[in-house]
């Protein structure tokens, strides 16, 4: 029996752990050299269309009239001419996971720096902050995982004025990248510290985002953004970024660590209980009165929180804004804050408590076992289609076969389902549910090719094109 002692670290055993960590998840991203599986692909090629993505996507009535991110489109066409596309999408790739991953590393550090076990801590957080959800999202780099390493980078220089400052003015910068920058906004406000500054500066992004994604999109930016909703009403296929972000917590690695900190957090909790199971409502006038100081200290208690500059309550905040937005495309967004909150609550907690070997060897294993489960590194096919092809592609080769056919054609889907036409949107269906395709809807929309892995039928109308791993082309042929 492995009795329990004191743990004293000594400095070989400090940084090596989370080297060891951090080499294996550059030596695994370098081995699978992963692509991302949608936008960044789109938003590479789009300079090659005009930057018009109805140049681009056909049979989408609902596609918006402008390009919703039209100076990330243009930094990745001019790299793409210089570095080539390939290198491109792994650039940014590499860019966000710094973007993620340095920030985070020094809160960390500043956090635990008095403790003997920081880094084995360390190791540990990013373990947690590398998860499969999270990791996903640092692949597909899009501009929203952008904003995210921007809303980390803030918390990171909360304490330097002029640090702030160019974070900000980053923000600024990044807003003609995404139509929906304002999204990112509580970030100004918990950054900032003075309650001017938080109300001025959160003003000024969301003033220069509506004018200029309004000066833009010839004033079609506000209409698309009330048309969300008639999107989401036309979606037939489901889409897996908007599912619940509940499916976090699927994952044994966060359901453990969310557990843990519930425990670290246990005496809060229980008085939290303690003082609703004592709470008792009796409609007099005494307790009318009672009633109403309560509700006034909880309005004062929300403002106070609201404009506060305590680090546990505006993570709390930024945490709890993320997350109603119940989506599990802010995985990564929602990992980082969570991670945050988590060192906070080890940096009050004793230092660990067990067998020096045992310790290095569990975290040794999972130092080496996680990188090596991580399933959302992808390849896609290298499919390249004839000039002035039409292609009806599912899976999201709607994304890939333009990035890697070298001539311009027209697909469909476009990037938002739900702006297709929902005849297009039901042969999706049949092709992912069904395994069928219609051939009269196939011409009928004037289709020259498919690209699928899921048909089980093959209509007479199709004839193999090109094959590769698990995905197949083909090409509608004449049948009369």
């Amino acid at each position: 029996m492995i009795k329990a002692t004191q743990v004293i670290f000594k400095t070989r055993d400090h940084y090596a752990i989370l080297l060891i960590y951090l080499a294996m998840i550059i030596l695994v991203f370098a081995i699978n050299m992963p692509y991302p599986e949608d936008d960044l692909l789109r938003d590479i090629v789009a300079g090659d269309y005009g930057y018009n993505y109805a140049n681009l996507y056909i049979h989408a009535p609902l596609m918006a009239s402008y390009n919703q991110y039209i100076f990330f489109d243009i930094i990745l066409h001019y790299m793409s001419h210089l570095i080539g596309r390939i290198a491109t999408a792994h650039t940014f790739q590499i860019i966000c996971m710094l973007g993620y991953l340095v920030p985070l590393l020094i809160m960390s550090y500043r956090l635990l720096k008095a403790r003997n076990d920081r880094y084995y801590l360390m190791t540990l957080l990013m373990i947690l902050a590398l998860n499969n959800s999270a990791l996903l999202r640092i692949v597909l780099a899009r501009p929203e995982m952008l904003y995210s390493c921007w809303i980390l980078i803030g918390l990171a220089v909360k304490d330097y004025a002029r640090l702030k400052l160019v974070w900000y003015m980053g923000g600024f910068l990044l807003i003609p990248c995404y139509w929906l920058s304002f999204l990112y906004v509580p970030a100004i406000f918990v950054v900032f510290n003075s309650r001017i500054s938080k109300i001025i500066l959160s003003l000024l992004f969301i003033l220069a985002t509506a004018i200029f994604w309004q000066w833009y999109s010839n004033y079609q930016w506000l209409p698309s953004i009330f048309e969300l909703k008639l999107l989401l009403k036309n979606r037939i296929p489901q889409i897996g970024e908007n599912k619940s972000i509940v499916l976090l917590l699927f994952h044994p690695l966060t359901a453990c660590a969310l557990v843990f900190y519930l425990y670290l957090i246990r005496d809060r909790i229980g008085q939290a209980i303690s003082w609703l199971m004592n709470f008792k409502y009796k409609p007099n006038v005494r307790t009318k009165l009672k009633y109403g100081i309560l509700v006034n200290h909880v309005i004062n208690y929300m403002n106070r929180t609201l404009f506060s500059n305590s680090p546990t309550a505006i993570i709390c905040l930024l945490l709890a804004y993320f997350t109603s937005l119940h989506m599990i495309r802010y995985a990564a967004i929602i990992t980082g804050l969570f991670v945050i909150l988590f060192v906070r609550e080890l940096a009050k907690s004793e230092q660990l408590q067990i067998n020096t070997n045992l310790a290095r060897s569990i975290v040794l294993m999972l130092v080496i076992f996680m990188p090596l489960q991580v399933d959302c590194y992808t390849s896609i096919p290298k499919f390249n289609l004839p000039a002035n092809s039409i292609a009806l592609t599912t899976n999201l080769a709607n994304y890939f076969v333009p990035f890697t056919s070298t001539a311009k054609i027209k697909v469909a889907p476009c990037m938002e389902i739900g702006a297709n036409d929902r005849q297009v949107q039901q042969m999706l269906e049949d092709i992912d549910v069904k395994g069928t395709l219609d051939c009269k809807q196939l011409k009928k929309f004037g289709f020259t090719h498919v690209v699928e892995k899921n048909l089980k039928v093959v209509p007479e109308c199709l004839a193999i094109y090109q094959i590769q791993p698990g995905w197949r082309v083909w090409r509608v042929i004449d049948t009369q």
